[in-house]
């Protein structure tokens, strides 16, 4: 079949378009606004394309992996099994290293055993970034789930796919906004407002946080896993642990039912004033490192860097709109193997044919699929005020409610469903009652 450039990279930055126009010539019919050509039928991409991208028109999914998560495959599956689909059936293909996966199984085990063990003995607190040292819980869930992906039980998929589908959770929203009195809600809910439930499919506390930036319309979301105590889990570096993945932030977030009782303890109140300040600054200083041009620009191979001098040096070795595509094309950082042959045709030029290793770099890049690189997205700079935060959740772990229920010093405090808290930019709290004058206006909402 016709295969499209390999898909790798970042989920923002100057790959982003390039990205874009690729998708939209491998499934144009559900990545693109129609007008572009169907000129690819396979498509080779690292997990950046595992979310937020409508890929439906085909109907294949081949992992060469296999991720420690197992959601992590079916969130993958979830590009092409959406709403718009015109097949009747899609598949999701593994490659699974039947030889060695016990092995490895029972070697994970082990591991999060003994550090169970050692923190009950000593205290170790985190050891493995993102893992705490309680018992390993979820170890036993991943395991299950990975036999039934072996076994080709495609129940798992029907199961989780509506907790990891971003659509599936657009439509909710759509669904629930189309209602007069929410949309009036929203329309009327202040920045900064926020709650807290028990989530059973959570295993540990952890804040939720949906950011407004400037005047942007995308809004971000950010998951900070905390302790017992409610404070943030630090990793080996000593930095706070914040995970950028969007589906995991707001299936961590989400109540499922409008019934689910609010829950919110002193001290998870408390302690999101904290969190959401370590959250805000690690955002602004994210953002200033995109809103800088020059970190989002491609690290050229030194022999792309090489063939482009060797451009420059005999500027007039080919016709100029061919030297400009040249140019453009060899401003890139394709795959490993391009670069080689690149790296090839320089070593093996013959002195005075210049302008024939030009040309047939030229064609070698081409037939590569290697494309100009875009001009990345302009990103406005913004002060630390313009980090806005628009709700936030406190979740509790389906372990910690055992707690919960036994502690008889501090009950939970339940709050009635019209009530919420608001957290203002300065760190600053205050019931939602009395901070209404901040309501965000219709052009904000």
């Amino acid at each position: 079949g016709r295969i499209a450039p390999a898909v790798s990279g970042s989920r923002a930055g100057g790959d982003e378009r390039r990205r874009a126009q690729l998708l939209a010539r491998f499934a144009p019919e559900t990545a693109s606004d129609g007008a572009s050509r169907d000129e690819y039928d396979l498509l080779f991409t690292t997990d950046v394309l595992s979310e937020g991208v409508n890929l439906q028109q085909a109907g294949r999914i081949i992992n060469y992996d296999l991720p420690w998560n197992p959601m992590r495959i079916v969130q993958r599956h979830g590009r092409i099994d959406r709403i718009g689909s015109k097949h009747q059936e899609v598949y999701l293909d593994s490659f699974f290293p039947a030889a060695h996966l016990e092995k490895l199984l029972h070697l994970e085990e082990r591991l999060l055993r003994k550090l169970a063990q050692a923190d009950a003995a000593i205290g170790t607190g985190v050891v493995i970034p993102g893992q705490d040292a309680g018992p390993p819980r979820d170890f036993y869930d991943k395991r299950e789930q990975l036999q039934r992906l072996r076994d080709e039980d495609a129940t798992l998929l029907e199961e989780t796919h509506s907790a990891l589908s971003g659509e599936e959770y657009r439509k909710r929203l759509r669904d629930e906004a189309s209602i007069e009195v929410n949309s009036h809600r929203l329309e009327v809910l202040p920045y900064g407002s926020g709650s807290g439930f028990v989530n059973d499919r959570e295993h540990t506390n952890s804040y939720v946080f949906c950011i407004r930036i400037a005047g942007q319309n995308r809004v971000w979301f950010r998951r900070v896993a905390v302790d017992d105590r409610w404070l943030p889990l630090v990793g080996d570096e000593g930095d706070v642990l914040v995970d950028r993945d969007t589906l995991t932030a707001l299936a961590a977030a989400d109540p499922i039912d409008e019934a689910t009782e609010r829950v919110l303890t002193d001290e998870a109140y408390d302690g999101a004033f904290d969190a959401w300040r370590i959250v805000r600054d690690r955002v602004f200083e994210e953002w200033k490192h995109l809103s800088d041009p020059t970190n989002l620009l491609p690290e050229i191979p030194k022999s792309m860097r090489d063939a482009i001098e060797l451009a420059n040096d005999h500027i007039e070795a080919l016709p100029i709109e061919e030297m400009r595509d040249l140019l453009a094309r060899l401003n890139t950082s394709p795959h490993v193997r391009v670069s080689r042959e690149i790296r090839r045709l320089l070593n093996t030029m013959i002195d005075g044919r210049e302008a024939d290793t030009l040309k047939e770099i030229h064609i070698a890049l081409k037939e590569a699929g290697v494309q100009p690189q875009p001009a990345p997205p302009r990103y406005d700079p913004v002060d630390l005020e313009d980090i806005r935060l628009v709700t936030w959740m406190a979740v509790t772990g389906a372990k910690v409610k055992e707690h919960l229920l036994l502690d008889t010093a501090q009950e939970p405090s339940t709050f009635p469903k019209q009530d919420a808290w608001v957290v203002d930019q300065s760190g600053n709290q205050s019931p939602l009652a009395s901070a209404a004058a901040g309501a965000p206006s219709e052009e904000d909402a």
